[in-house]
């Protein structure tokens, strides 16, 4: 649960401003901006959480290459959300022309490096070809 809820509420953040961004009410920004304080500040507990776990993980050279970069995403993800609420509390307290976008970019790729991040844990929990089955 530590793990998948940051990722949902990350992603559910950009899904909500996507939607916003197409119906234009304010429901979908205030939800977005909801799931992005609990997201980021949950992706900080997740990573000091990841940190700790990956100093008890053992495996082969290539197990430990694929947590080394894992754990480095992870962290980088958790940054960049942090980095996104800040934009986005910024955005909404003055709305200044370029803040919103930039704010929107930072969050993006916040939901991108979860996918990015969540493709090398399912390459060291389940192996190389765990999409084949």
């Amino acid at each position: 649960m530590v793990v998948h809820f940051p990722i949902a509420l990350l992603l559910a953040a950009a899904l909500a401003e996507l939607v916003g961004l197409k119906v234009r009410r304010p429901f979908f920004r205030d939800s977005a901006r909801y799931c992005l304080i609990l997201g980021a500040l949950a992706g900080i507990v997740t990573a000091t959480l990841g940190w700790m776990d990956a100093a008890f993980q053992s495996g082969d050279a290539e197990t430990k290459h694929l947590i080394f970069i894992h754990r480095w995403l992870g962290t980088s993800t958790a940054a960049v959300a942090v980095i996104a609420l800040v934009l986005c509390i910024r955005a909404a307290r003055d709305p200044k022309p370029g803040r919103r976008t930039l704010y929107l970019v930072v969050l993006f790729l916040a939901a991108a490096l979860v996918a990015i991040t969540g493709h090398f844990g399912g390459l060291i929990s389940y192996g190389a070809d765990y999409y084949s089955s």
